[in-house]
């Protein structure tokens, strides 16, 4: 299972959701994808962009205004 980092800062949406789609689609299951932003609509708009992948999503929020949003395929 492999983790991999998705930089997203100073993307505004739908941009992050976007990029997000597109490098699960190379990821295996288990693997994870963190994606990195400080656009605080990409907490929505990922999950409601991803709804019908199979996949979890976590949203932590690492400093004041940056979030990793933590997407795991299953």
């Amino acid at each position: 299972m492999g983790k991999f980092i998705l930089d997203a800062l100073g993307d505004m949406c739908p941009i992050p959701a976007i990029k997000a789609e597109k490098k699960l689609k190379e990821l295996k299951e288990g693997d994870t994808l963190v994606v990195e932003t400080d656009h605080s609509c990409a907490m929505t708009s990922i999950p409601n962009h991803l709804k019908k992948k199979k996949c979890s999503i976590e949203i932590e929020e690492i400093e004041e205004g940056i979030w990793h949003i933590i997407i795991t395929k299953s």
